[in-house]
């Protein structure tokens, strides 16, 4: 098969196949129906359908048996169950038994609003386990953190990779897993390549340009090669995290060149935050001026990254806006007027740690843009809690909770309109602290950055 033809997966796409061999389909943004052999499953993800069905050809149709299946940040386990149903599929005759191996934390923390329910330990992993269960007897699953995992040096010859989320991360994966890659064999999956805040996935594989084959763009932010020569281990173990900046730039310009018109978009704000991470501010700021917020739709609608410039462009000038003080995106026609009145009531303020502050919140949309509550990879709106410590002056968790905003059925608040809805919020370890209540429009901005007041409630929990 020619795996660097697009139709080798894309065939798998519902909308191209009606019988539906794939056995996942997209039910909402970012919610799929999974046809297990037990039954329908209702499962989240990150991964975009395109993705997905990549993933599946690669072990029905492309894996050979001459490696292993390495998942490398599962998550809640959609792609995980696209690469065991693909091998299940598989008419290879080889051995597919706990052929796939897949590393996580298993932890909802930090990982965004798609997630959406965790238990009360903040583990999902049991959601994993319900998502793949019908296909573990191809799967190892090895919970915990990278860092403290061992591999025993057998090839890989399908690696996808989305938990490189730090340069460290990175750096671990690159060490102990690209060295066992097939040359001529393997393929690799960048599943953060194309989205602002791995910028060091592109250098990474620029540096590697040389010995893999760039197959294709993805979206939503994936990047797929094939390895083809062995990479000298001076080049593999060196230090990539410690190239001076020029470099880093360098090489995230030639990644920018390479890139479908959407993704170029992408990767300059990778470039920018770059140059932020580098304490250069001011060069990002010049740098995310120049990024084109609106770019047509491409001609292959798989490499279409055009409706994902926003979001990336705004996270980035959100975080120069505290450091600079300005807004490079501000004079843009897309600029929204985020604003609201918000009232938070608690039945109590003092409780015990194994129980839960509980009241009613009620919010008004005073400002002049509509606020949309369907998941979407921009702009949706939430409420949300940060802690505090007693005085207010420290941040104990930007994130600590996450609550849709009124009953599912409620898709958008006009300008002017207004509701009322319960709240339920965990209480913390024993102490004294306070819960910041706010709204957050996803991946844009919190309301109080757009002048909104937030709402401060002491508590006590013992």
């Amino acid at each position: 098969m020619n795996i660097a033809d697009r139709s080798s997966w894309k065939r798998y796409l519902p909308d191209v196949d009606p019988t539906l061999q794939l056995g996942i389909r997209s039910c909402s943004w970012q919610e799929y129906e999974l046809f297990n052999p037990s039954g329908l499953v209702t499962a989240r993800s990150m991964l975009m359908l395109n993705e997905i069905a990549l993933l599946f050809m690669l072990t029905k149709d492309y894996y050979s048996g001459q490696g292993e299946i390495v998942d490398l940040g599962p998550l809640l386990g959609v792609g995980t169950n696209a690469l065991a149903r693909g091998l299940a599929r598989s008419s290879q005759r080889l051995d597919k038994a706990k052929r796939i191996h897949c590393f996580d934390l298993f932890l909802a923390k930090g990982m965004g609003p798609v997630i959406g329910e965790s238990t009360k330990s903040g583990s999902v992993f049991d959601r994993f386990l319900h998502n793949t269960w019908d296909y573990m007897p191809h799967i190892s699953v090895v919970p915990g953190n990278l860092f403290d995992m061992t591999w025993d040096r057998s090839p890989i010859e399908v690696l996808f990779i989305d938990i490189a989320k730090s340069w460290e991360l990175n750096t671990c994966v690159v060490r102990r897993f690209v060295d066992c890659l097939i040359p001529g064999r393997s393929i690799v999956v960048q599943q953060d390549y194309v989205h602002f805040a791995e910028y060091w996935i592109p250098i990474t594989m620029e540096v590697f340009r040389d010995y893999f084959e760039h197959l294709y763009f993805l979206t939503g932010s994936t990047s797929v090669y094939r390895y083809v020569r062995e990479i000298p281990s001076h080049i593999l173990y060196g230090d990539i995290q410690k190239l001076p900046i020029d470099m880093k730039i360098q090489y995230l310009e030639r990644a920018i060149e390479k890139a479908p018109a959407g993704a170029r978009e992408i990767l300059k704000c990778s470039q920018a935050f770059c140059l932020l991470d580098h304490g250069q501010p001011q060069e990002a700021f010049d740098l995310l001026k120049t990024v084109h917020l609106s770019v047509p739709a491409a001609a292959e609608p798989t490499e279409d990254f055009s409706p994902l410039i926003l979001s990336n462009a705004r996270a980035v000038d959100d975080m120069l806006r505290a450091r600079v003080g300005k807004s490079a995106l501000a004079n843009t026609d897309d600029d929204l007027d985020l604003r609201a009145n918000l009232t938070v009531t608690l039945e109590q303020t003092e409780m015990t740690s194994k129980q839960s502050f509980r009241g009613t919140v009620h919010v008004k949309n005073i400002g002049g843009s509509p606020w949309a509550f369907v998941p979407a990879p921009t702009g949706s709106v939430n409420l949300g809690v940060h802690l505090l410590d007693a005085t207010g002056e420290t941040t104990v968790e930007h994130d600590y909770l996450r609550r849709r905003i009124g009953p599912a059925s409620l898709l958008s608040l006009a300008p002017g309109d207004e509701i009322a809805f319960d709240i339920e919020v965990p209480a913390p370890a024993y102490g004294q602290y306070i819960l910041e209540f706010d709204l957050v429009s996803e991946m844009i901005c919190w309301f109080a950055q757009r002048g909104s007041r937030t709402v401060r409630i002491p508590i006590r929990v013992s």
